[in-house]
């Protein structure tokens, strides 16, 4: 099984990001190395809603097998954007993924899980 620092390491090897040097704001960074992936989280996202969304509007709401298909390749795609995201903060996937569970089995034990806003 594929561990989630394994992968960011496998996606690590295909990154290929655009040249974007803004020196004033960033200090002469490649800005495209956190707004890249960024921007891809948010296509994937609208990606995996329209697949939905034309189950809703054609399908009566019914997700079918090819439906399940295109989402995951989708959610796979959002996956790598996430992951190199993380990877160019020097992030840990397996450190988002342990506080994220850990979080969230807080916030059940506390009986806020249902609650909204980020610090609760």
């Amino acid at each position: 099984m594929l561990t989630f620092n394994q992968y960011q390491q496998l996606a690590r090897e295909t990154k290929q990001f655009p040249d974007i040097y803004v020196g004033d704001l960033f200090g002469s960074q490649n800005v495209a190395r956190y707004i890249y992936p960024a921007m891809g989280m948010a296509e994937e996202t609208g990606e995996v809603l329209s697949v939905l969304n034309k189950c809703v509007r054609n399908d009566n709401g019914i997700v079918d097998e090819e439906d399940i298909n295109r989402i995951t390749k989708e959610i796979g795609d959002l996956l790598w954007f996430m992951t190199t995201l993380a990877d160019e903060l020097g992030i840990s996937m397996n450190d988002v993924a342990e506080s994220n569970i850990a979080k969230l089995k807080d916030r059940m034990k506390r009986d806020v899980i249902k609650s909204s806003g980020d610090n609760r």
